[in-house]
């Protein structure tokens, strides 16, 4: 992870905004989220922000 961690040091805050968007969007279009459906209509996700803001 240290990569992913100096690549997102490097971006600027729309730019990984961006990234973030085009990421989620690839997961659902390849239907990765799909088996974790509750009741086969919501999407249950858990995302780990711990040191985000550090």
């Amino acid at each position: 992870m240290d990569t992913v961690n100096d690549l997102f040091e490097k971006l600027n805050g729309e730019n990984c905004e961006r990234l973030r968007t085009v990421l989620v969007r690839y997961l659902f279009t390849k239907r990765v989220f799909h088996k974790s459906r509750l009741q086969n209509n919501y999407f249950t996700k858990t995302i780990d922000g711990t040191g985000v803001l550090d």
